[in-house]
């Protein structure tokens, strides 16, 4: 049987049905399809996007035990039987996710909820997934059944190559991945996130949709050009294409001078209508044309991001989990141990050909002391109610099983941190201040400002300015001059780092410093090569480095309660508490720099505080604490922030209340 069994091809765009071979474009090495992808090669058949689709996820790397289309057809047999699926539920992972249709029939619908329901019973781990809907609805397109399709999300869920990400299984990885665009959107798209901070109380909240605008608002036939470099190019072209589309819209209320008062709703409402404003070739020449940050560097940002959002509070489930009348049961525990002994795999017919028998647990397994258990339901305190035994059906005490070691917790809202009834400073008001924290790193700007030194509280004495602000990182310093002027700068690191050098002059930080203007006009100016990132490059790796990869045991656990998990395991990396230091996002050691004069952020002596520096300097401020200088600089390439020699009417440093 051909793809396309559940399409209706009256909505379909009408491309050439031949079913010949196409082994030969095929063959072409990875970076020839991912060419031919992106220049849209697929679109003249769609006989070949379906060959292309399951090739290339069928070569993706993948942990050794992955469900296949074999064991889809045995358990949906199990699952739904002679029963009509709509009397199951989706998953709860599902809960409030978008469910787009795109072109196909009612059949196709159906398929859609059946593979779903399938997943949610045979991939446990997975938590939060707004993605997955589109994605087996985009694939089943291209599908010969129901049972490829599922085959084929399966690759893309158990992935476990290191240097390529698909699909976030988690709440916290899904809002890791929606702050880690907020911040690309805040460095790549300035004016566009300028207009967003400007028009939305929740800019997090305008951002956590970024995921909805590709799969979900855009048409089917830009949607699908998407999902075709998407599958060989992963998570980041994603970033890419979002900050295209950001960047259109910008254009757009710029050019038709238009008043925004629903941002969400435009927003929404361009996508939609993106035909009328680009067409998909050019949206993705623009998105390739954008200058990302390297892999590395994105995942030390999405790690950040991570860390941040557990001392939020944020955990890996968010929802609780309720009685499920389903005969099929969960695995507990991932290891090849406990998925040989399995009902799911135990009557398989092709079970040994899948993986050899594992005679001893593993240590995951062993933490857990349970090899499976079903669904178990939580009353609204969040203990665990009566559970079933194994396969026996006799009722058993709660056991502390991987689902009760997690915290379980609502999805959190996620608002600007700044209260703008309850904020109070001498310098800029509290609408400034929401601005100025909607330019800081997302995983920042989720705690409220904490003022830690003030000239007006503490007066004007550089060593009080240094006991205040030692031992907090980041910072926020503002000052206003006697003219009214108002400016300052983000400062990533520690002014404790100064000591290092022994007392003599010497600079630190990292490149997400940067220097700012409020009054008159209020402008930001960020690190030099986040506009010009041609002038460096990242370094490369040493061989001991590619050794260890990124998602290493050594740095993150990929086990909810800290353990390492087996290679098996369905990796969502999490960083353990108060053991891990990551290595910071835009180090300096990072990038191959042309000169040292590009990388002077911040700098402290008794003589005085520096920012930036390279031919002048950003901020330059005099032990009294009385006179400052601002010039041009090299490390952020900004104009005087206010009149160049100025005295000083009040000074703040602001830090991260709980960061």
């Amino acid at each position: 049987m051909g793809s396309g069994q559940f399409v209706d091809w009256d909505k379909m765009p009408e491309l050439d049905q031949e079913t010949k071979s196409h082994r030969e474009i095929l063959s072409k090495t990875t970076r020839e399809l991912k060419k031919l992808a992106r220049e849209g090669y697929w679109t003249t058949s769609h006989s070949l996007r379906a060959q292309a689709y399951h090739h290339i996820i069928q070569h993706i790397p993948c942990r050794l035990v992955t469900p296949d289309a074999l064991v889809y057809r045995d358990v949906a047999i199990r699952l739904f039987g002679k029963q009509n699926v709509s009397s199951h539920p989706l998953p709860e992972f599902l809960e409030g996710c978008f469910m787009p249709t795109y072109c196909l029939t009612r059949e196709g619908t159906t398929a859609v909820k059946k593979i779903l329901i399938c997943i949610g019973n045979l991939f446990p781990d997975i938590t939060y997934c707004p993605i997955l809907p589109a994605i087996v609805t985009l694939l089943l397109h291209y599908s010969e059944d129901e049972a490829q399709c599922f085959d084929n999300v399966s690759h893309l869920i158990a992935c476990n190559d290191s240097h390529i990400s698909y699909i976030d299984q988690s709440f916290l990885a899904h809002k890791a991945s929606c702050m880690t665009f907020g911040d690309l959107a805040n460095k790549h798209c300035p004016t566009a996130h300028r207009l967003i901070a400007s028009a939305s109380e929740n800019v997090s909240e305008v951002y956590s949709e970024w995921l909805t605008w590709l799969f979900g608002e855009l048409p089917f036939d830009y949607a699908i050009r998407i999902l075709d470099v998407y599958l060989l190019e992963g998570q980041k072209v994603l970033y890419r294409i979002a900050l295209a589309l950001l960047r259109q819209y910008k254009l757009l209320v710029t050019s038709r001078e238009l008043e925004v008062t629903d941002i969400k709703g435009d927003l929404q409402a361009f996508m939609q209508n993106i035909r009328e404003h680009m067409t998909v070739d050019k949206l993705l020449e623009r998105a390739f044309g954008i200058r990302l940050f390297s892999r590395k560097e994105i995942w030390l940002l999405q790690m950040a991001n991570r860390k941040a959002l557990l001392e939020k509070g944020i955990t890996m489930v968010q929802r609780r989990y309720k009685a499920d009348p389903t005969p099929i049961h969960l695995l507990a525990c991932p290891c090849l141990y406990c998925i040989w002994n399995s009902p799911i795999y135990a009557g398989h017919k092709h079970r040994k050909s899948i993986i050899r028998n594992p005679t001893v647990p593993s240590s995951f397994c062993a933490l857990l002391s349970v090899s499976t258990v079903p669904k178990v339901e939580t009353n609204l305190e969040g203990e665990a109610g009566p559970q079933t035994n194994s396969w026996d059906g006799s009722a058993s005490q709660p056991r502390n099983t991987r689902q009760s070691a997690l915290v379980l917790a609502k999805r959190q809202s996620f608002h600007l941190a700044v209260d703008m009834l309850k904020f109070s400073s001498t310098i800029v008001t509290a609408q400034e201040m929401r601005i100025i924290w909607s330019w800081i790193p997302e995983r920042f700007s989720l705690f409220p400002p904490v003022l830690l030194f003030s000239t007006s509280d503490d007066g004007y004495s550089l060593q009080r300015f240094y006991s205040c602000c030692e031992g907090y990182e980041p910072t926020v310093l503002l000052l206003k001059t006697t003219r009214e002027e108002v400016c300052g700068a983000f400062l990533s690191s520690d002014w404790n780092e100064r000591k290092r050098s022994g007392g003599t002059s010497s600079f630190f930080g990292t490149g997400e410093c940067f220097v700012f203007s409020v009054r008159p006009e209020m402008e930001r100016y960020e690190w030099v090569f986040i506009k010009k990132p041609e002038l460096t490059k990242a370094v490369p790796r040493s061989p001991r480095q590619r050794s260890s990869s990124l998602s290493s045991p050594t740095d993150i656990s990929s086990s909810p309660n800290g353990h390492v998990a087996s290679s098996n395991h369905l990796s969502v990396p999490v960083l353990q508490r108060g053991k891990v230091r990551l290595s910071p996002f835009l180090a300096i050691r990072h990038f191959l720099l042309p000169s040292k004069t590009a990388s002077m952020f911040m700098s402290g002596t008794q003589e005085g505080i520096i920012i930036g520096g390279g031919g002048g300097q950003a901020l330059c401020i005099d032990a009294d604490l009385l006179h400052g200088r601002t010039e041009h600089c090299e490390t952020f390439d900004n104009p005087p922030l206010c009149e160049e020699n100025f005295q000083v009417q009040l000074l703040e440093v602001w830090g991260f209340q709980n960061a």
